[in-house]
């Protein structure tokens, strides 16, 4: 579970990152093309001085406010990615326990079953989570956001359980 916690850190840094030195590419681009004497397109050069505040420097409250939306979206889906991991606990022990005390079959296939139907259970409970709003208000008390964890879990629940009536079913 460290693992996978500092893997997903490493990747939202690493998308911050990637804004950052686009964000930063772009503005050295434009000092560039002013003093070559190029003009860009009137698309670009629009968005530019809306970039720059329209006097040839970096507009730096619009950085921040670019920069603060980036974090604001990269907290909310860590807070999601482990909300999700959390709601599938049942089936995360599931998986462990095949890991730990499998068959030779279960050896053979790194417990495949088990291991699919908990990455399919981190997966709905994301979108689940995600089209409940969940952690993507600034005003969210922890209470709230509690409540639609569980409104989440249950949801997910009954989801499972209808596909595991109708796989019945077809047998």
């Amino acid at each position: 579970m460290a693992d996978y916690m500092e893997r997903a850190r490493t990747s939202a840094q690493t998308k911050l990152d990637q804004i950052l030195y686009e964000t930063t590419t772009a503005a050295t681009a434009q000092s560039a093309s002013a003093q070559d004497g190029t003009a860009p397109s009137a698309s670009k050069e629009q968005s530019w001085s809306e970039f720059f505040g329209g006097f040839g420097t970096p507009n730096r409250e619009g950085q921040a406010e670019v920069l603060a939306q980036a974090q604001a979206s990269i907290q909310q889906q860590r807070r999601i990615k482990e909300r999700a991991i959390d709601n599938c606990a049942d089936v995360h022990a599931d998986l462990r326990e095949c890991f730990r005390n499998g068959s030779w079959r279960d050896w053979l296939t790194m417990c495949e079953l088990r291991r699919n139907a908990f990455w399919n259970c981190v997966s709905r409970q994301e979108a689940i989570l995600r089209e409940l709003n969940y952690a993507g208000r600034d005003d969210s008390t922890p209470e709230e956001d509690w409540e639609i964890a569980m409104e989440a879990d249950r949801i997910g629940r009954e989801q499972q359980a209808a596909e595991e009536r109708a796989a019945a079913a077809k047998e």
